[in-house]
């Protein structure tokens, strides 16, 4: 049992950009990426975002830009399906360090993404 008497618990909730509460107070944000041609923008303006690229009908280059107030260990979760031909590759571009995430044939794939301070980094992937 834990017994707090005359103390007083404060939380700080860090709002992003948008006045919203980022994770872990709020929810995770998820975002449907539409590529444009061979190249897919996302902003990460939370702590934990999960960043769906739909089902790729091309190989493509996933560009990331950063709102102010993303935390060091912040979470990005990138995932993307392949149509019936292979090589629908994800490369990384700005934002971003990671393996290519390899396209298998009607497949889904994703990767773990962490923030370090300056850009995400790739810590894993399931193909």
């Amino acid at each position: 049992m834990l017994a707090i008497v005359g103390a007083a618990l404060a939380f700080a909730f860090t709002p992003n950009d948008d006045g919203g509460i980022v994770f872990p107070f709020g929810k995770a944000t998820e975002l449907d990426v539409t590529p444009s041609g061979v190249t897919a923008a996302a902003t990460v303006f939370n702590n934990m975002t999960i960043l769906d690229l739909g089902t790729l009908d091309t190989a493509i280059t996933l560009n990331i830009t950063l709102e102010t107030g993303i935390r060091t260990g912040a979470i990005c979760i990138v995932k993307a399906a392949s149509d019936a031909t292979s090589g629908r590759n994800v490369t990384f571009g700005s934002g971003a360090t990671a393996a290519v995430l390899s396209g298998t044939t009607s497949k889904t794939k994703t990767a773990w993404l962490v923030y370090d301070g300056t850009e995400f980094i790739g810590v894993g992937q399931i193909d």
